[in-house]
């Protein structure tokens, strides 16, 4: 997000980060249930998967309206970006606290 604060004006250079952007997001969501797995008891990652999927869920139906209103008070789009960039830095910050869980092996 904070790369996209800097672009410059160009339509290709837009075109090329949305691109790259797109192609390596485009993997993400399948990893979402192997690192809850990895990082959580078996029968905690269901329900964490869950609620994982309803909070991305509510911030992407909570974000248009904010980034809006930003847009409408600011009139441009960087504060708009530098505050989801924000949230995406504390996520990130809560979530490094968390070690993965030692597994037993099957014998």
């Amino acid at each position: 997000m904070f790369v996209s604060v800097v672009i410059p004006p160009h339509i290709i250079v837009l075109y090329l980060w949305v691109t790259f952007y797109g192609l390596s997001y485009g993997g993400l969501p399948e990893q979402y249930a192997a690192l809850v797995a990895d990082y959580f008891q078996p029968k905690d990652d269901i329900s964490l998967f869950g609620y994982l999927t309803f909070i991305g869920a509510l911030g992407g139906a909570l974000y248009p309206l904010i980034g809006g209103y930003l847009r409408d008070q600011t009139g441009n789009y960087y504060t708009s970006l530098i505050f989801l960039g924000i949230g995406m830095l504390c996520g990130v910050a809560s979530i490094l606290p968390i070690t993965p869980q030692q597994k037993q092996r099957l014998k």
